[in-house]
């Protein structure tokens, strides 16, 4: 299925969104469906159904029996040696390169017949792309706060050298929210750009090489990728122009067309942008590099000023009336974290939310009101100090507010000489917070 970079109605891509249940585009037969059902992948992951499957991969949802949840399972098809590679160096790239707005990997293996597979979180929702064709295009404040979410994604791979090269509405999933708050998540780096191994990744592995993609040679969903694209090697205005493409679409309903930028207030006049978001967005699919948005981090700030400076009354959500939930930090099955504004205290915080499927569990909340009981029982520099907590097993959508710790998570600080003295440094002081906890 191709898509028309001027086509006045999405067109949905080839590649699917792990997430959805039947991507449209994508079948299997009947006959081979019923067949799959029940297969175990690796002594952990049993087929429960089918998503969907391409020329490249097939994708079922799955029963994790390891963590009694659910998983996504891509199985390649394709045995070319070049496709096998690809895959291989998705899931690294998705093991090494956790963000709260990417899709995380969960186990790689082979099956029985030797086809490997990646297993991924279920992401239970629908991809923009699926939602602008059945509810057409989206109210422009939402499509700031998704693509800022997006572009933090972009810029944690940019700043490890990764160029994703098919961001599109079709690989953005948004999710169900325990706060209500719309949230994505960037799916399939199936065919990005990795620039230096080492950067990415601290252990020591050496991939195997693979060809650099021959210039003129174009990589990518068209009417997404640059006009420079067979020209140059892949740089972050790849993904940038992308990202700029992706809002024209969701806020329009149609592409933008290159080299004659049409404002898209004047393609849609009900979408009522800001000029700040239009400048932004023309800036962005600029045929000229040097005029384009060099950096998602650029794209992300100035995303957030537009967001900020047209706030209204019921902008940005407030959660349990003064908590502003400023960007998520983690997003797992059991509970998200955001980091949060607390109006009434002036303050910054990290609120801690049960998600919808723990909030549905009795023994889930009795451990979520544990939690904040030794939050607040003990107090020790390698714990978070409880800010705020309602953890009645009778409240619609518990929450604990802690303060929030500057700095970077453990897992992303990668030491050269001294890392295994670090490792041990951090570890003693984690182990004596957890000694205070237990007592």
């Amino acid at each position: 299925m191709t898509r028309s970079p001027n086509s006045p109605t999405p067109v949905p891509a080839t590649t699917p969104p792990e997430a959805l249940r039947h991507a449209k585009g994508w079948t299997l037969h009947a006959e081979a469906s019923r067949e799959m059902v029940g297969v175990l992948f690796g002594e952990r992951f049993e087929v429960r159904e089918p998503i969907g499957a391409g020329g490249m991969a097939a994708v079922y949802v799955c029963k994790d029996r390891a963590l009694h949840g659910l998983a996504a399972v891509k199985v390649l098809r394709d045995d070319n040696a070049d496709a096998r590679r690809r895959f291989a160096d998705e899931a690294r790239l998705l093991a090494n390169l956790r963000h709260p707005h990417m899709v995380q990997v969960l186990a790689v293996g082979e099956t029985a017949d030797g086809a490997p597979y990646m297993a991924l979180e279920y992401l239970p929702g629908q991809s923009l792309d699926e939602r602008l064709i059945r509810r057409g295009p989206l109210p422009w404040r939402e499509v700031v706060e998704l693509a800022a979410q997006v572009a933090g994604a972009l810029e944690a791979l940019h700043r490890v050298g990764v160029i994703h090269r098919d961001v599109k509405p079709s690989n953005i999933v948004q999710i169900d929210s325990a706060a209500g708050r719309p949230v994505v998540k960037l799916i399939d780096l199936g065919i990005a750009k990795i620039h230096d191994w080492a950067r990415v990744q601290a252990g020591g592995f050496t991939p195997v090489p693979r060809h650099k993609t021959e210039v003129g040679k174009v990589v990518g969903t068209p009417g997404f990728y640059p006009p420079e694209v067979a020209l140059v090697e892949a740089d972050p205005r790849f993904d940038t122009y992308a990202l700029g493409v992706t809002i024209y679409q969701l806020c329009t309903g149609v592409f933008p067309t290159p080299g004659e930028y049409r404002p898209m207030v004047e393609v849609r006049p009900t979408c009522k942008v800001p000029p700040e978001l239009e400048a932004l967005v023309a800036a962005a699919v600029a045929v000229l590099p040097e005029e384009r948005v060099a950096t998602a981090e650029e794209f992300q700030r100035r995303l957030e000023a537009i967001r900020i400076a047209h706030a209204d009354d019921a902008e940005p959500f407030l959660f349990d009336g003064c908590y502003e939930l400023i960007e998520v930090l983690g997003v797992g099955a059991k509970a998200e974290v955001y980091r949060a504004y607390h109006r009434d205290a002036a303050r910054y915080v990290a609120l801690k939310l049960l998600s919808a499927r723990s909030k549905a569990s009795f023994e889930e909340r009795v451990r979520f009101a544990r939690e904040a009981r030794v939050l607040s029982a003990v107090s020790h520099p390698a714990l978070p100090k409880l800010i705020d907590c309602r953890t009645a097993t009778s409240r619609k959508q518990p929450f604990i507010a802690m303060a929030l710790a500057k700095g970077k998570r453990a897992g992303d600080l990668h030491r050269r000489s001294d890392a295994r003295a670090g490792r041990l440094d951090r570890g003693r002081e984690a182990a004596r917070g957890g000694a205070g906890r237990a007592a």
